[in-house]
């Protein structure tokens, strides 16, 4: 089973998303435990089971809102938003990004 996501501003979005030598995207799919490629207009989530695709798809909507606002991302940021909505789908990370948010190992375990 394969997920696209259509990103309409092509490597604009999707080069700050993968991060300098694609660090980001490999932290990604270690942490979700899936593949993402990129190839044009079109990011492909594959490898994983339904419920890892669905969170992969939601995590990197959510990551490409707060480039496409003009926020840098940073490893740590990656991190952080794959733990927020591993526990909280309905969360947006725009909306959060800049902010503190401590997210406990208790919080995670739920």
């Amino acid at each position: 089973m394969n997920v696209v996501i259509e990103v309409q501003e092509g490597q604009v979005v999707t080069g700050p998303l993968w991060g300098p030598q694609d660090t980001h995207r490999r932290l990604l799919e270690r942490k979700l435990d899936i593949r993402l490629s990129g190839r044009g207009r079109h990011i492909t989530l594959s490898g994983g089971s339904p419920e890892q695709l669905q969170l992969g798809e939601r995590v990197v909507n959510e990551l490409l809102s707060v480039v496409r606002g003009g926020a840098p991302l940073f490893l740590h940021d990656i991190e952080q938003a794959v733990a927020l909505l591993q526990v909280d789908g309905e969360v947006t990370l725009k909306e959060l990004h800049g902010r503190t948010v401590i997210v406990t190992p208790d919080a995670v375990a739920r």
